[in-house]
């Protein structure tokens, strides 16, 4: 089976699980290409056993025409989908066949601007969430109801061999005290106190490391305020001696953050690590059923990690046991590959009836104006409200406006909607400089800040 991969770039979490599924497909008889839709530098080489790889495509006319061409001599079209202003500019060109197009969901579709537009269910013969807390976003409730077959989970993750290495060898020594948080350091995706919370714990004379960028200095910074102290590395090439030092893993994540397969919750639960984390949605996919502890408050968070750090080591290395275990039989990256690629064999081989019509006009026309492609692809109504207004794109401007600064209103929202990444409209503004309706929107905003 021939696979074609579309990424709007690969690096980080999403990287290390498209690099797992190419190594392991080698045995399966699968033939991997992959198109990144933006330049490709972190983890980009790491990127095994594909035949052919592409990067910058939507920027060099020749591999958009080589892409179109691709698409239709493929057996499946394996689209990894997240908010990104490049993929949602392909999507509205139509140049993706339907009864060959799987859709692998690598945000939860939870939380604004990170969602899962409904119409994705009427272009791809199936939508794949990455985590069963997908199932819970709100504007896809009635379809999920409808159409269940539409919809399928395969959870995301990369091999972990080498954690699982790293456990072989563990010694725990009373009391924990090395803390390790390995991650994305940026309020877009931290609890708003995590630096309250490195402090408070810091303070009790906890060792704590942080591993990740791009806010690490200015973390550390807050920490060092407030009394307490952290070490920190940025981003690193190889995290595996940090797991082999720590003796417990801390993701203070905020609530309504975009993650789904949270990959260094999995590489600390194959480490052996017992974990405490916020009872988020993705989070309490992976450990509510062993592995570590779900905080309910900051206050609980700390309570769990000092409680965690006097238990008995009989407890912990049960902890420690039962994460691995489950990470050798849920969460390993053989049966990821095994479930997708049992997915994409049913839509290669059976002819795919189109089972619900949710699209607009919006995303079915690539005269679609950037601005409401944004609208279309960060709210949960963005398809009513592009719908309404798309004839008038100066009043689409106002009601977004008026929408976000109304959103910005609760605590730590500002992390959301303003940044030159992460699906805000300043990501989308930068890919598209010459939309005067998203630099008008842009600078209405900043004003604001």
């Amino acid at each position: 089976m021939e696979v074609l991969h579309i990424s709007p770039h690969v690096g980080g979490g999403v990287g290390s699980v498209i690099g797992g599924f190419f190594k392991e497909s080698r045995d399966r008889n699968i033939t991997n290409s992959l198109f990144c839709l933006d330049w490709c530098n972190t983890n980009f080489n790491d990127i095994s056993s594909t035949q052919s790889k592409f990067e910058g495509v939507l920027f060099r006319p020749q591999l958009k025409e080589l892409l179109v061409k691709r698409v239709n001599q493929v057996d499946v079209v394996l689209l990894h989908y997240w908010n990104h202003p490049l993929l949602a500019k392909l999507l509205s060109e139509n140049v993706l066949t339907k009864d060959r197009l799987v859709i692998w969901c690598h945000n939860s579709g939870l939380f604004e601007p990170h969602v899962l537009p409904k119409y994705l269910v009427s272009i791809s013969s199936k939508v794949i969430f990455s985590s069963s807390c997908s199932y819970a976003a709100n504007n896809l409730q009635s379809l999920i109801s409808e159409f269940p077959t539409a919809f399928g989970c395969v959870h995301s993750t990369r091999n972990t061999d080498q954690f699982l290495d790293v456990a072989v060898t563990r010694v725990y020594k009373y009391p924990l005290r090395n803390l390790l948080y390995v991650g994305t350091v940026s309020g877009s995706k931290m609890h708003p106190r995590s630096a309250e919370i490195f402090s408070d714990l810091s303070k009790k004379g906890f060792l704590i490391t942080v591993v990740g960028g791009p806010g690490h200095e200015k973390l550390a910074e807050e920490v060092r305020s407030l009394g307490g102290e952290i070490e920190i590395y940025g981003e690193v090439a190889d995290v595996g001696l940090f797991y082999r030092n720590a003796d417990l893993f801390i993701y203070p994540l905020r609530s309504d953050h975009y993650g789904t397969g949270e990959q260094v919750i999995l590489e600390a639960m194959a480490s052996g690590l017992p974990v405490v984390a916020f009872d988020n949605p993705a989070e309490r996919a992976i450990l509510q059923e062993g592995g570590g502890v779900l905080a309910s408050s900051v206050q609980d968070f700390c309570s769990n990690v000092v409680r965690l750090s006097f238990e008995s080591l009989d407890i912990i290395e049960k902890m420690s046991k039962t994460a691995i275990d489950r990470i050798r039989s849920e969460f390993d990256v053989s049966r990821m590959v095994n479930q997708l690629v049992d997915v994409m064999l049913e839509v290669s081989e059976v002819e795919h009836l189109k089972i619900v019509d949710c699209s607009t006009d919006s995303q079915s026309s690539n005269e679609i104006d950037e601005l409401a492609l944004y609208v279309l692809h960060s709210f949960f109504d963005g398809e009513d409200i592009v719908r309404e207004n798309r004839d008038n794109l100066s009043l689409l401007h106002n009601v977004i406006y008026d929408k976000i600064r109304l959103l910005l209103e609760s605590r730590g929202a500002a992390e959301r909607w303003y940044g030159f990444n992460k699906s805000t409209p300043f990501h989308y503004q930068r890919f598209f400089p010459e939309n005067i309706h998203l630099t008008s929107l842009c600078e209405r905003l900043m004003l604001d800040a």
